[in-house]
């Protein structure tokens, strides 16, 4: 008996030895982490969206915690964030202009041209790997919704075929802009309220088959604008937000109203525009 019990005893002897070398090493060889990085965690909004260029939250407290002198910016977090990161590593705020995302992209089921249904992984980007979108134009938003899933802020969701950005509930993450596979998504001054619609490249012919909405590169924005904010390059529309002073003359003449502006009245503007 004494054969079983004393190898048992022996055992569980040096397994409690290990246990206690175990406990000592980790207490001597523990490396203090600094406190300013659990005080900046505090502050952020914990949501990981990877917007101020790190992995995450706990990645962006460490790296400010060893380089303070860094910008102190936080998109998610918004200026609350941004002033307590500043106070706690005693570095100067940084004051960026608010920017929200938004679809250039109007063509809804009812006014695009469609080649069919798509059946298969509800997601953008799979659905690409087969075929450009349910719409005949290409630039389209394909309307699965990668970007919004990508979204933590409930600030996107899917209507008419396509995808419609709440601008209260954007955080200016990017996370949509990164997600979607044709690129339609861009962020903007949230204070600049006119913006062309649309993405497509093709000529005006070959637009207004595939959508009623589309920019047909006519040019009577460009030469309506007083300060040269808009262009007209491969047959699409573009507004300079630094040049743009908000006069709507672009907005006025435009035939297929495709550019946008988000002063309109809640009944003046479309469906698909983000309010």
């Amino acid at each position: 008996m004494s054969f079983i019990v004393l190898p048992v005893v022996l055992m569980g002897a040096m397994g409690v030895a290990m246990a206690i070398m175990l406990i000592i090493a980790d207490k001597k060889l523990a490396v203090k982490e600094n406190p300013l990085i659990e005080e900046l965690l505090e502050a952020l909004p914990g949501v990981n969206c990877g917007a101020c260029g790190f992995a995450g939250c706990r990645a962006f407290a460490e790296e400010k915690v060893k380089n303070p002198t860094g910008p102190a910016f936080c998109p998610s977090g918004g200026e609350n964030a941004c002033k307590s990161i500043s106070e706690i590593l005693g570095v100067k705020m940084e004051i960026r202009k608010p920017t929200v995302a938004r679809i250039k992209c109007s063509g809804t089921n009812d006014v695009s041209a469609l080649v069919g249904d798509y059946e298969g992984i509800q997601d953008c980007r799979a659905a690409m790997l087969v075929y450009p979108g349910h719409k005949i134009c290409p630039y389209g938003c394909v309307g699965l919704g990668s970007c919004m899933h990508a979204c933590k802020f409930d600030a996107i969701s899917l209507y008419n075929g396509i995808v419609r950005i709440d601008e209260e509930k954007c955080v200016a993450c990017r996370a949509c802009v990164n997600t979607c596979p044709k690129h339609l998504i861009e962020m903007m001054p949230k204070d600049s309220k006119i913006y062309v619609a649309c993405s497509s490249n093709d000529s005006g012919g070959r637009v207004h088959t595939a959508c009623s909405t589309g920019c047909i590169g006519c040019m009577k924005c460009e030469k309506a604008c007083p300060v040269e904010a808009v262009k007209v390059t491969d047959f699409l529309s573009r507004v300079d937000q630094e040049k743009c002073i908000q006069c709507g003359k672009c907005v006025e003449v435009c035939p297929v109203q495709v550019i946008y502006d988000l002063r309109a009245k809640p009944a003046e503007v479309k469906e698909t525009v983000s309010v």
